[in-house]
C-alpha cells in the first residue's frame, strides 16, 4: 500500500506534520482497524498509535507497511511527547472530524504550534484510489453481484422485504466480506417510491416491482449497486419508465472520463428523464464517490463543483419516483479512467421479472 507515502509527499512544503484521529483517515493511511488510536504523518515519517487493545496486531501491520508502531496510556500526552522530539512548527488536523470541545483539548494538550485544517487534503487524495483499493472494491462488487443472483433465485410471494434483505446481509457474511457497506434497502410495490426506504414487513404480491440497494464491503472497501425486478408481470407504465432509467444510466455513463465536469454527468441523464416529463421524480443527484466510506468525493449532482480525476470510483444511480405508485433505481459502480470507465458491476441491467 502507498496511501501514506502519498499522502506524506502532498503535505510537503504545507504542513510539517498532520494528525489524524478520525477512524476512516486513520484506516486510510495505516490499512489498521481500531475503534481508537492516532495516525501522525510527516513528510518522510508515519506513525501509529494505539492502546494495549491493538499493540500486537498493530505492530504486525506495520512492520508490513514500514509505519512505525508504538502503545500509548495517555492518549494526546504521548502526542505531545512525540510532535516534541519531530521538531516540527505548524500541524495539520481534521477540522472537519473534531468537535469544538476536542480541538480546544487537542491544543491545550499540544501547546505551541500552528494549527491548519486538512480535511479537504484528505479528501481530494482519498478520492483517487490506489490499485489494492480498486482491487478490493472490484471484490465488494462481486460479491454483491452474487447476492443480487441469490437473492434472484429465493424471491417469492408472501415474503417481505425484511425477509429479503437478511437473506442478502446473511449472503455477504457467508461469502468473504466484512458485512454490510451500508443498510441494506428492499422495498417492494408502493414502497419502491421511496428512494431510501427502509424495509418492512409488506409481503411480496404478483405484479410487484422489488428495488434492491445493497452493497458488501471487503477488506473495509464498499460497493454499492441498485437493480429493480418485477415479480410475476410489468406494467406497461413502469416498463416505459424502466426503459427511461435505464437510458439515461447509459447517457451518463458514456459521459464519463477524466477531466470531465460531474456537474455535467448529472445534467445528461437529468435532461434524458425530463424529456419524458420527469423532472421532480427524479429528486436525488445522479451519484456519489465511494471508498472506505459509502458516501465519499466527488459527487455527481447540480450543484456539484467537483471534476472527474482518473482512479475515482463513483455510482451512477438515476432513478424515478411516483408517490404511492413505484420506484425504479438502476446503480453501478465504477471506476474512472482517462477515456472512459472500468465498471465492476456485472449484474444484468435489463428488465427481469421473476
Amino acid at each position: 500500500m502507498n496511501t501514506y507515502k502519498r499522502f506524506a509527499a502532498r503535505i510537503a512544503g504545507e504542513v510539517d506534520a498532520v494528525v489524524a484521529f478520525s477512524p476512516v483517515n486513520r484506516r486510510w493511511l495505516t490499512d489498521f482497524k481500531s475503534s481508537a488510536g492516532y495516525v501522525v504523518v510527516t513528510p518522510e515519517r508515519c506513525f501509529l498509535g494505539v492502546d494495549f487493545r491493538y499493540i500486537e496486531a498493530a505492530k504486525k501491520a506495520g512492520e508490513a507497511a514500514g509505519i512505525e508502531v508504538f502503545m500509548y496510556e495517555k492518549q494526546l500526552e504521548s502526542l505531545a511527547n512525540l510532535l516534541d522530539g519531530l521538531n516540527v512548527g505548524t500541524i495539520g488536523y481534521e477540522e472537519e472530524y473534531m468537535t469544538v470541545a476536542q480541538f480546544k483539548n487537542f491544543k491545550n494538550a499540544l501547546g505551541k504550534y500552528k494549527y491548519i485544517g486538512v480535511s479537504k487534503l484528505f479528501t481530494q487524495e482519498r478520492s483517487v484510489k490506489e490499485p489494492f483499493e480498486v482491487e478490493r472494491m472490484a471484490k465488494a462488487q462481486e460479491i454483491t453481484d452474487k447476492a443480487f443472483m441469490y437473492a434472484l433465485s429465493i424471491i417469492r410471494t408472501g415474503m417481505t422485504e425484511r425477509q429479503l434483505r437478511n437473506e442478502i446481509d446473511s449472503f455477504f457474511i457467508n461469502n468473504g466480506a466484512d458485512g454490510n457497506a451500508f443498510e441494506s434497502i428492499v422495498l417492494s410495490g408502493e414502497n419502491t417510491s421511496r428512494p431510501h426506504g427502509v424495509p418492512g414487513d409488506r409481503e411480496f404480491r404478483t405484479g410487484d416491482l422489488i428495488l434492491m440497494d445493497t452493497g458488501s464491503m471487503y477488506k473495509g472497501y464498499c460497493s454499492d449497486m441498485t437493480r429493480t425486478v418485477a415479480l410475476g408481470y410489468i406494467k406497461d407504465e413502469a416498463v416505459e419508465a424502466y426503459n427511461a432509467v435505464l437510458a439515461a444510466q447509459e447517457v451518463a455513463l458514456n459521459s464519463i472520463k477524466a477531466g470531465e465536469k460531474a456537474v455535467l454527468m448529472d445534467k445528461t441523464a437529468r435532461d434524458l428523464l425530463a424529456s419524458y416529463g420527469w423532472t421532480k421524480e427524479f429528486g436525488h443527484s445522479l451519484g456519489h464517490g465511494v471508498g472506505l466510506e459509502i458516501h465519499e468525493s466527488p459527487y455527481q449532482s447540480t450543484v456539484s463543483k467537483d471534476v472527474l480525476k482518473a482512479g475515482q470510483v463513483v455510482t451512477v444511480e438515476p432513478g424515478v419516483y411516483f408517490e404511492g405508485r413505484f420506484g425504479i433505481r438502476i446503480e453501478d459502480m465504477v471506476l474512472v479512467t482517462e477515456t472512459g470507465i472500468r465498471n465492476f458491476t456485472g449484474s444484468k441491467k435489463q428488465l427481469i421479472v421473476v
